[in-house]
């Protein structure tokens, strides 16, 4: 047993992709040691912005040995009555093996068959390891790639090579422009350039003396554990982001912490202002005191050693207060000019070339946001609603938007109040754009709610009409997201409207017709779908209740939980019974709109079945109305045996017309009332 050492050394690795490689390093390793039969205890990987590292532990000497056991033709075929090879003799030849080795045995149906079995003796792991190394710099799945000099592609150009076996170099060469070796680099700044390695310890030794911390744990721990010692003796605590956090470790081989303060002058900004131009523009963490209050400090991290600790937080403290220099200039001039006076200079923004202008898109959100707040029975909030439909992309019209993008929304809020708008309408001109990413907080208010929902349809409905939709995993203008921040504020807010009202009047704004309105509910419904069984739900309830009336979201999902629960009693299968029955008596039947009459009943199962039919419907309106939907499919339940008994003693398809044709008006006004919740014929009970 042996331990391999295997280092790709590369330019700079963004950041961001750093850790899935990590990642990748390892599955590669252990997936291509596996294929090549070769045994080992452990693969561990490590990674900094300038190398990927895999250490294989407990690595055998050679390869297992393998027995192959290939099946060939029937025995029958295989050799003819005397027992002389026929077809044999061509499937010997082809898997290299004697005729005598071939062996005749049963399949588990008792079939005879010839077969072969191919032996291969394990080679030693040092002459297998070349190709295994290779795979594995070939395997990375990268989201773009370079080539340099080669036809080798990786995502930035390979410099060097380590790859030891038992301290031996495994030797190879990846088309021509990088050779294996033991010559590793140290920090780029810090350490040797040329560090020759004898084996797996004397890598980790020799890299802690060049001022590189391979595992990006212990990176992360060092950045903690100084920083928490700095806010301890500073009495404040530190704004923690997990994204930040990782991307700091993977942009530094050697993490140093700096605290650096700027003027406090700077906090009369927004406290978003300062966040973003700290956190998205210089990777710096935020700090607090100890009652949540903004400070003027922040947290850096240098990939340089600590007695250069001075010069760098002057450089940092230097960069930090130009760029909020700026922002106070951006906010001193935006605030001249309230928002409502920039309502016009939308027209100078394109929102989509076909589309129009922002102005265009503001002026339907606002069509649409009236609509919606008179749909949900708010019409006290139509004046707010209005506002912030008009106001809420003004924002895009400032400097401060225009150079920190991050902050459309939260500022279009901070302009809002310094305008003298409503707190509500400040609010909802924020909260329109919630949620702006998956698990993001949803709007509190109601004007960003429904601003918010008619802006995500307006920007489906326009994809539609333009042909722009998703396609695989391609979704430049974010319509997936689009379709899931509807159905995720209308379910959290609980507004009780037509989609398909709301998509029809954003199709007749855009001048579209009626195939955009089709298309654009079929996205909704494919989303709707997906969205829901990643939540987990059963493929079976989301279809009973997708095959209904599933427009109105808010029902959609009462019905859902509804089902869910139902699906739980044993009762429900014979009501899923009755159900499927009707429908299935109904397939492919048509007659004219035909309304039930009593005097052409033959059977008094036939008037019992309809008297307890709107029975039952008048006392299911009241609880659809309320949406308690379990309440009623329990009082649906109750129709069941009259309807087994009707089937038992009725023939539908009656000889004469128009008992027949009262008979079907019958089951199909039974069918649409039981199909209210959902098409329950499909629940898999």
């Amino acid at each position: 047993m042996s331990e391999l050492l295997f280092e790709i050394g590369t330019e700079e690795i963004p950041s961001i992709h750093l850790y899935n490689l990590i990642s990748q390093m390892k599955t590669n390793m252990m997936e291509t040691l596996t294929d090549q039969r070769i045994e080992f205890s452990s693969v561990k990987a490590y990674g900094t912005p300038r190398r990927l590292v895999a250490v294989v532990e407990g690595i055998a000497d050679k390869q297992r040995d393998m027995v192959k056991k290939i099946r060939g033709p029937r025995a029958t075929v295989a050799f003819n009555a005397q027992g002389e090879p026929t077809a044999a003799l061509g499937f010997a030849k082809s898997k290299g093996v004697k005729i005598e080795d071939l062996v005749i045995e049963e399949d588990e149906k008792g079939v005879k068959y010839v077969y072969a079995y191919q032996h291969s003796i394990g080679k030693p792991t040092m002459d297998v390891l070349p190709d295994v190394l290779k795979t594995v710099i070939g395997s990375f799945k990268l989201p773009k790639s370079m080539r340099w000099g080669s036809k080798i592609r990786f995502l930035r150009p390979i410099r060097w090579l380590v790859a030891l076996f038992g301290g031996e170099i495994v030797p190879f060469s990846i088309d021509g422009c990088c050779s294996s070796g033991r010559i590793t680099r140290g920090h780029r700044f810090m350490g040797s350039r040329e560090i020759s390695i004898m084996d797996v310890h004397d890598y980790f030794e020799k890299m802690e003396k060049n001022f590189v911390v391979i595992d990006p744990e212990v990176r992360e721990k060092m950045i903690l554990e100084d920083a928490e010692k700095a806010a301890e003796a500073l009495s404040f605590s530190i704004d923690w982001d997990e994204e930040l956090l990782r991307e700091n470790v993977s942009l530094v081989e050697y993490p140093t912490v700096i605290i650096g303060r700027f003027d406090e002058s700077f906090l009369k900004l927004p406290e978003e202002v300062l966040i973003t131009v700290m956190k998205h523009h210089q990777r710096y963490f935020p700090v607090r005191d100890l009652n949540g209050k903004l400070l003027t400090y922040f947290v850096a991290v240098s990939n340089n050693r600590p007695k250069s600790v001075e010069l760098i937080r002057e450089g940092n403290e230097h960069v930090v207060k130009a760029r909020l220099k700026d922002a106070v200039f951006f906010w001193e001039e935006d605030i001249k000019k309230p928002l409502s006076e920039r309502i016009e200079e939308l027209k100078s923004i394109i929102f989509q070339e076909s589309l129009g202008s922002m102005y265009d898109k503001t002026m339907r959100l606002v069509k649409l946001s009236t609509l919606l707040v008179g749909m949900i029975g708010k019409e006290d909030k139509v004046e707010s609603v209005y506002r912030t439909a008009l106001l809420c992309k003004t924002d895009l019209t400032t400097s401060m938007v225009y150079e920190l993008p991050e902050l459309q929304g939260i500022m279009g809020r901070e302009y809002a109040k310094v305008s003298g708008e409503s707190d509500d309408v400040a609010r909802g001109i924020f909260e329109h754009l919630l949620p702006r990413f998956r698990d993001d907080k949803l709007p509190e208010g109601l004007e960003g709610a429904v601003v918010g929902v008619c802006d995500r349809c307006d920007t489906i409905a326009g994809a539609v009409k333009e042909d722009m939709m998703p396609t695989g995993s391609q979704d430049p203008y974010g319509l997936r997201r689009c379709a899931r921040g509807i159905v995720e504020v209308v379910w959290n807010r609980e507004m009780d409207f037509s989609l398909l009202a709301l998509v029809q009047k954003a199709s007749e704004l855009l001048d579209a017709g009626s195939d955009c309105v089709q298309a654009t509910m079929e996205f909704m419904a494919q989303r709707i779908k997906a969205q829901l069984r990643e939540e987990g739900f059963d493929h079976d309830v989301v279809d009973a209740v997708m095959l209904g009336k599933w427009d109105k979201l808010l029902r959609m999902r009462r019905k859902l939980d509804a089902l869910v629960d139902l699906k739980k009693d044993e009762d429900i299968k014979e009501l899923v019974l009755a159900t499927g029955r009707i429908k299935n008596i109904l397939k492919n039947l048509k007659i004219a709109d035909v309304k039930v009459d009593r005097s052409l009943f033959r059977d008094e199962v036939e008037a019992e079945l309809h008297s307890a039919y709107l029975k039952v419907r008048n006392e299911c309106e009241p609880l659809f109305k309320r949406m308690e939907y379990k309440d009623a499919l329990r009082k649906m339940q109750t129709l069941v045996p009259v309807i087994n008994r009707f089937f038992d003693r009725v023939l539908v398809m009656d000889k004469d017309m128009e008992v027949r044709n009262n008979r079907i008006a019958l089951l199909m006004a039974l069918r649409d009332f039981l199909m209210v919740v959902g098409d329950l014929s499909v629940l898999t009970v």
